[in-house]
Order: structure tokens, then sequence, then C-alpha cells
């Protein structure tokens, strides 16, 4: 009995010291990014080639720091059970397009060859639009990130007569079998991902199957290691249902 206790003690405690230095991590990043970004459009003088180099790096940097403060508090609040849905009528592949276009330069500097497949009739959907902009982004840049160069990624969106399938497939890395069970746990991450790219808390796919569950939704996948990745999501027709909340994944 005090063993439970104490481990829900020290959940509590885990999740309220992310909470914290999440928030107090937030601010002071967002402010870097700020001045280094005045510094690069040379407002406040002319700069030489290396000093924009460096600059573009603390940027870069900086928006990689944001991503993970950012889930930390995501997954904070998921962990709490508090988080709203505020579903709207939303066109789906707008927010497809809008994620690949915010993508297009990683697509190109590594030659992926992109194929997007939507179904013409695609009705709109009444879904929480930045919820689904977090579920398809954390997929969709997975894809790109584990993808070398040459490679190729699907996207392909339909409907049935109950749900919408949205399948983000690739031929990039893979995940292990004996490792696949774990692919949604919080912070886990699969040997060859970290090898490939050591910068992520793990949290995306956690995050994602999260939002989907609360929505009335599902997300599965199948994967072979060094032959690609194929994550397979639905959503019910008639939408997300709305659910209150003191907070918004951002």
């Amino acid at each position: 009995m005090n063993q439970s206790v104490n481990h829900g003690a020290l959940e509590k405690a885990q999740e309220e010291f992310f909470s914290v230095a999440s928030h107090k991590l937030r601010s002071p990043l967002t402010t870097i990014g700020g001045y280094a970004s005045v510094l690069l459009q040379e407002n406040l003088g002319t700069l030489n080639e290396k000093q924009k180099e460096y600059l573009q790096e603390i940027i870069n940097a900086n928006k990689r720091m944001l991503t993970i403060v950012n889930e930390l508090l995501n997954a904070s609040r998921i962990d709490v059970d508090d988080f709203s849905i505020n579903p709207d009528l939303i066109d789906l592949k707008k927010i497809i397009n809008e994620i690949i276009n915010n993508l297009t330069l990683q697509i190109k500097t590594n030659k992926i060859h992109l194929n997007t497949i939507i179904d013409s009739d695609l009705p709109l959907l009444k879904v929480d639009e930045q919820l689904m902009k977090i579920v398809i982004q954390n997929v969709l840049i997975n894809a790109v990130t584990y993808t070398s160069k040459t490679d190729s990624i699907k996207v392909v969106v339909k409907k049935d007569a109950t749900d919408v399938l949205i399948q983000i497939s690739d031929t990039g890395i893979g995940i292990p079998a004996a490792q696949q069970s774990q692919i949604f746990t919080k912070f886990y991450r699969a040997d060859n991902a970290v090898a490939k790219q050591s910068e992520s808390a793990g949290l995306g796919l956690y995050i994602v199957k999260a939002v989907l569950v609360a929505s009335g939704g599902k997300i599965w996948f199948d994967s072979e290691e060094n032959k690609g990745s194929n994550f397979s999501m639905t959503l019910p027709l008639t939408g997300m249902k709305k659910r209150e909340g003191s907070n918004r994944l951002t």
C-alpha cells in the first residue's frame, strides 16, 4: 500500500516538475529566438556570412528546444487528463498541404519522393484543427526524419461508411520487431531512431495516440526494420466530440 502511495506521489511530483519547468523554459526560449531572428534580418547592422550561419544555427536549435518544451507540456496535460477539444468544420486536405509546405525544404534537401492521395469527395470534418495538426505533423515529421535520401513517403486519406482513414507510409529505417510494442510509450524511442536522430524527447507518438483515443479514433502501424513503416489513423466521420478542459495542447 505504501509503495502504491509513494509511486502515485512520485508520478504527481514528476508531472508538476515537467509542467513548471516547461512553462519557465518557454518564455526565455521565445525571447532568444525573437532576438536572434531580428539580428539575422540585419535590422541592427550588416553581418558577415559566418555570423549569419551561427545565428541560423541558434534559431534552429531554439526551435528544436521549443518543440521539446511544448511536447513536455502536452504530455503533462495528457497525464492529468486536462486538455480541451474544440471541434469545428475543417478541410483536412488544406491542413495536410500546409504541413507538407512547412516540410518542403527538408523533403527537397533529402530528395524524398512524396506522393499524396486524398479522396476527392472527402467531406469537411468536425474536428479540432490544432489537434489534427499535432497528430498529422508528428507522424509525417517522423516519416521525413527517419527516411534516407531518395526514399519515398506516401500520404493517403480516404473514407469509408463510418471513418476517415489517414495512412502515412515510408521506406525509411523502420522499427525493430522487438521494440514495436513500446513505440507509443512516453519517452520511448527505438534504438535505430536514436542513432539516426538524437534530438527528440520521444513524446510525439505518445501524444498522437492520446489525442486520437480521446477523439474516438485509433492508431496502429506495421513496420519492418530497414524497409519502412506504415502508420494508419482513423477518425469517425461524425467528428470529434467537444471536450472541456482548462488547457489547450500546442
